[in-house]
């Protein structure tokens, strides 16, 4: 936050062209959950959708970061996407399914209710369908 303050003393009219707003989020500690629960997300000028929980001892990860938590009440949990499995045919039988083969993977993306269309081709290596 510090060089972007900086940037716009510097720059004023930068602020009047930002397309949206950049504010820190606040940080507790994890024995502090009732304070934020009770006195804080209460206050949040923004929504929420849960709470996550980090690891102080260990640095930035991007992607998927086994060292965080994350809790979501159930009536906040979606599926954004649904994973579409296409198994190639039976090397014997053209109009059957190889189901012991690793299929393609397509990701479809939820547009509300229960319509959902293509999104990309997800890669899943050897390793990983084994798994």
């Amino acid at each position: 936050m510090s060089p972007l303050k900086k940037a716009l003393q510097r720059f004023p009219e930068w602020k009047e062209n930002m397309p949206f707003d950049i504010v820190a989020k606040h940080q507790e500690r994890s024995y502090s959950v009732a304070q934020v629960v009770n006195g804080i997300i209460p206050t949040l000028q923004h929504g929420h959708d849960g709470l996550i929980f980090t690891c102080v001892e260990t640095a930035y990860a991007p992607g998927t970061d086994e060292k965080i938590l994350k809790w979501k009440p159930p009536s906040e949990n979606s599926i954004d996407f649904r994973i579409e499995l296409r198994f190639p045919p039976l090397h014997t039988d053209s109009t059957e399914c190889d189901w012991t083969a690793k299929p393609v993977f397509l990701l479809n993306q939820w547009c509300g209710g229960d319509r959902y269309e293509f999104f990309d081709e997800m890669e899943v290596d050897d390793d990983e369908w084994e798994q």
